[in-house]
């Protein structure tokens, strides 16, 4: 004997599935639920049923199934309630409630289409892939690794990995933030006697999910372009000793996991930065700035490139040129050729 539990909500849909598998479903509502705890199949049963088919009380929900040797969970297209799946509380909606209820059995009975990783669509994608079994250099960073406004062949990375005659990888995506590259870092098939030159970008941004869309760096320039930013994040969040703290706990998880893997760090300071971040990532030996000629333009210091690249902002062939030697003359685990 077993029993198979469609759940849904009150719609002609879940009746439609569960009968489809068999057509004797019937539905578990407030005239038969009763009946229902109480009795002891002898035989095959497929039911269906949802919160809004029983009393209130969600423990006569849950208890229907916990009777169940198996749950299939059917959603419909629109819920009863017409209510959006709130992320703070989901269990003020239906459709909350129900994958809550559904989410808490699952560890007890096996629970078919439940999203057990939510917005996990929203986990940002590596953007890049390990190229060979042997050693390798990975790239990281925002649109000035990434090289925004160069070709892909003129890049600092690339050139560096050229000259090295060493295969490399690209965890790069303009306008995205240190926590953002942080995470690529963690969760590339980065191995030992692997490279890894991360271009700390600006600290003052944040990877930021909203109304089901996924953003690597809510930066300063947002602002500008979206007002509107201002109402789900506000500007000084930005600047926060919040945002501080968890930039600096991305970096130090970095140069834990590349110590323990025997991976060789170094982390170039490619672009300004704010002082008390400055005052962290200074304060580490993967750490270098490059030296930058700087001007200034009402007070802000602005770093000088040697050449633009196609959009007339970020650096270009010349500027890309100075990084890879730069980089190589720096960063000890290329001047003691341990490569």
């Amino acid at each position: 004997m077993s029993i198979r539990i469609y759940v849904g909500d009150t719609n002609e849909e879940l009746a439609t599935v569960a009968m489809s598998y068999n057509p004797t479903a019937f539905l578990i509502d407030y005239s038969n639920y009763k009946e229902f705890l109480t009795t002891d199949y002898a035989y095959d049963i497929v039911a269906f049923t949802s919160l809004g088919d029983l009393p209130k009380k969600t423990e006569i929900f849950y208890n229907i199934l916990i009777k169940s040797d198996e749950i299939v969970y059917s959603p419909p297209e629109q819920w009863s309630d017409n209510q959006v799946l709130a992320n703070a509380d989901p269990t003020t909606s239906i459709q909350g409630l129900t994958e809550n209820i559904l989410l808490l059995i699952s560890d007890q009975r096996p629970v078919k289409n439940i999203e057990l990783c939510y917005l996990k669509n929203h986990l940002a994608k590596l953007v890049d892939s390990r190229k060979t079994v042997e050693p390798q250099i990975w790239f990281v960073g925002c649109s000035m690794t990434h090289g925004t406004g160069v070709d892909n062949n003129q890049r600092y990375g690339q050139l560096i990995a050229d000259q090295l005659a060493l295969e490399c990888s690209f965890l790069t995506q303009p306008g995205s933030s240190i926590q953002w590259a942080s995470d690529q870092i963690l969760r590339a098939d980065i191995k030992a006697n692997d490279i890894v030159i991360w271009g700390i970008t600006d600290s003052c941004r944040l990877p930021y999910v909203h109304t089901n869309k996924y953003l690597p760096g809510v930066g300063v320039w947002t602002y500008t372009t979206n007002p509107e930013v201002e109402k789900i994040l506000p500007f000084d969040e930005l600047f926060s000793e919040n945002t501080l703290y968890n930039n600096i706990c991305a970096v130090e998880r970095v140069i834990n996991f590349c110590k323990k893997m025997q991976v060789r760090l170094g982390m170039l300071g490619i672009m300004p930065n704010i002082p008390n971040f400055l005052r962290y990532i200074k304060s580490k030996l993967e750490y270098i700035d490059f030296p930058y000629r700087i001007k200034f333009i009402d007070d802000a210091l602005v770093p000088v490139y040697q050449d633009l690249g196609t959009d007339n902002h970020h650096p270009g062939p010349i500027q890309h040129q100075q990084y890879k030697t730069f980089i190589l003359n720096h960063f000890s685990f290329f001047i003691n050729n341990k490569i």
